[in-house]
């Protein structure tokens, strides 16, 4: 699996990758004076790339439950990761939805796209801070 498995940049213990996208839109709206966002909304895009035993019955039992201890504790890490995706959705919806008016409709997108970045930004270092305090899932048990 360290050599093969799906595993960002080849890094010795990662056996697994998750890859989440958000996705928003927010309606403007003519005010007097300017303009204000009427309404947000995200979507969350979840990918797992996990590791999988093709032959399992060809395996021991011990080697089958060692198997399958080590499966359950990655698919936890890994929707540690599927969180920070959601995470982000909600807080682009509300932080968003909270901008203050301003005099074009452009700037008011300019604004929310801003935002929405801004918080992508600081999940995607979380997704990175979350590998390194878990040794990208040993300490939750996902060694084999």
């Amino acid at each position: 699996m360290n050599k093969a498995g799906p595993g960002a940049d080849g890094i010795i213990g990662s056996y697994a990758r998750t890859k989440w996208e958000v996705k928003w839109r927010s309606g403007l709206t003519q005010i007097p004076g300017g303009c204000r966002i009427q309404n947000v909304t995200t979507s969350v895009h979840v990918t797992y790339i996990m590791p999988r035993w093709k032959n399992p019955v060809d395996g021991s039992p011990e080697l089958r439950e060692k198997w399958d201890k080590f499966a359950k504790a990655l698919q936890i890490h890994e929707d540690g990761h599927k969180d920070h995706g959601i995470h982000a959705a909600q807080e682009i919806e509300a932080d968003i939805a909270r901008l203050r008016p301003l005099r074009s409709c452009n700037d008011m997108q300019r604004a929310a796209n801003s935002t929405a970045s801004s918080i992508l930004d600081k999940y995607r270092k979380k997704d990175l801070y979350y590998d390194i305090l878990t040794v990208h899932g040993a300490t939750q048990g996902a060694v084999f």
